[in-house]
Order: C-alpha cells, then structure tokens, then sequence
C-alpha cells in the first residue's frame, strides 16, 4: 500500500508545483486540460493544469489539478496536512526553510518529545505541513 498527497488549487498548480519542485527536486510532469482533448471545461479553462507530478527518486509521488471555476470552488481547510519525513537536520531545515517562505508557520521547526526536528506550518498556496525527523527518537515515528 503506498499513501500519495494529491492537492487542488483555484488555477495556481502550475506555480504551486513550480514552487514544491525547486524544494523537493525530482522530476516535474504538468499537463494542461487542452493537452488531453479539453477535459469538458470550457475553452477559458483550457490553460489550467489536468494533473501534474513529481516523482521523487524514493518512489514517493506528490501529485495536484487545478479545479476549474466549471467544477467549483476549491475551499481551504485546515483538515489535511502533509508530513514530510526527512533523513537528517540539515534535511529538515533546508525542507522547512523553503515550503514556509511567504507562509503562516504554526510551530517553528525545533526539537520535541517526539522528533529532534518538527515543524508544522502553512505555505504561501494554503497548504498544511509537517516537517519531521525523528533523529535518536524513532520509536515515536509511526
């Protein structure tokens, strides 16, 4: 089983993945509603991104569409939040020090009962994240 982030935006996906790209890396694929015969949206619509990926080397995907004004509102919650776990401190600090430019940040990254690095905040598109390295403290990743 494998669980991958798939976010929607009002009409900013191409910039959104732009943006988490020059963070995580990997390899970007975008595609346009009129790349794949106009997706029934109008012709207004037709630049929006249909889907759009980046695959990172590990295997992990994040994956996102724009939701055209035609399939309505895409409404920002505070519901979901995707966890980024990390491999070292200089990881983490280089991930958080990226997807929090220009955002709100929650909890600024630093050490916890439970990771020796944490951070939870919400980037410049109004997406929720977490940012975790568990270190010496393993037994609390999950």
């Amino acid at each position: 089983m494998r669980l991958d982030p798939y976010l929607n935006f009002p009409g900013n996906a191409r910039e959104a993945m732009e943006f988490y790209h020059s963070v995580f890396g990997g390899k970007l694929d975008v595609i346009a509603f009129k790349d794949f015969g106009g997706g029934g949206v109008p012709e207004s619509e037709q630049h929006m991104v249909m889907h759009a990926s980046i695959s990172l080397p590990n295997g992990d995907l994040l994956m996102c569409s724009d939701a055209p004004p035609s399939f309505g509102n895409v409404t920002k919650g505070n519901s979901t939040h995707v966890m980024v776990g990390v491999e070292s401190v200089d990881e983490a600090q280089r991930v958080y020090d990226g997807l929090s430019a220009g955002g709100k940040v929650h909890m600024e990254l630093q050490e916890t009962d439970w990771a020796e690095r944490y951070a939870n905040f919400e980037d410049r598109y109004g997406i929720n994240w977490m940012v975790f390295y568990a270190g010496n403290r393993s037994q609390a990743s999950g």
